[in-house]
């Protein structure tokens, strides 16, 4: 069975994995240790209880080990090792399937040489959620308490968080927070003060500062292992 990788993400790199041999094979042996009960136990009630699993039957079985096994297979290739050769697996919206955070650096800070992944399997395919690098440096954290993730960034006089829950194969921001400090910020912010703001709407600091300590704790940045 082949599952061919979508992006949400328009800079994302469409790659196409095939998921291992063993995961093919689960609904076969199944059906073949049906098979064997229901012949030993012919007409008794044991032999209706083991009838064969029918094809079905077995796929369903082998979409559901696909769902939550959907990552090995693309840990197993070599040019997302290469590519990424840090991961660390979170289920973000608490629905049993984890999602797969790419990296190519184990620090939670990816800097601006630096890039990571996230993905998710949705409708029987791995699927591109956002990916992250570039000037500056961005980092993700994870909300655990609200299934929240937190996307961070910052640059010279600005920084940004940008929440998000997970459904439907893809991220639905939730809120957002920004601060731009003296002489930065888009068109009508910038000025003498910094400025700080909650779904853009201008708010105090101690407002600011109350959110951002919620959302932005160092115990909830996504740490990342060697693949």
């Amino acid at each position: 069975m082949k599952f061919r990788m979508k992006s949400k993400n328009s800079t994302g790199v469409i790659l196409v994995f095939t998921m291992i041999a063993a995961l093919a094979g689960c609904g076969g042996k199944t059906a073949d240790s049906g098979t064997s009960a229901a012949s030993a136990g012919s007409g008794s009630s044991e032999a209706a209880a083991t009838a064969p699993v029918t094809s079905e039957a077995a796929a369903v079985s082998e979409a559901a080990t696909a769902a939550g096994e959907w990552y090995a297979d693309v840990l197993k290739d070599d040019a997302v090792r290469a590519e990424f050769p840090y991961y660390q697996l979170l289920d973000i919206n608490g629905d049993g399937t984890d999602e797969l955070f790419l990296s190519s650096t184990e620090k939670a800070f990816v800097g601006a040489e630096q890039k990571a992944q996230l993905m998710t399997f949705y409708g029987g395919t791995p699927v591109i959620l956002q990916e992250i690098g570039g000037a500056g440096g961005e980092s993700w954290y994870y909300h655990a308490a609200d299934n929240t993730l937190v996307y961070y960034s910052r640059l010279s006089g600005e920084a940004h968080l940008m929440l998000y829950t997970l459904s439907d194969g893809s991220l639905k921001e939730t809120a957002k927070a920004d601060t731009y400090e003296p002489n930065h910020g888009p068109e009508g912010t910038a000025g003498p003060e910094t400025v700080y703001l909650l779904d853009e709407n201008e708010v105090s600091r101690d407002q600011a500062d109350q959110f951002w300590a919620e959302y932005k704790a160092d115990q909830d940045a996504v740490q990342f292992t060697q693949s």
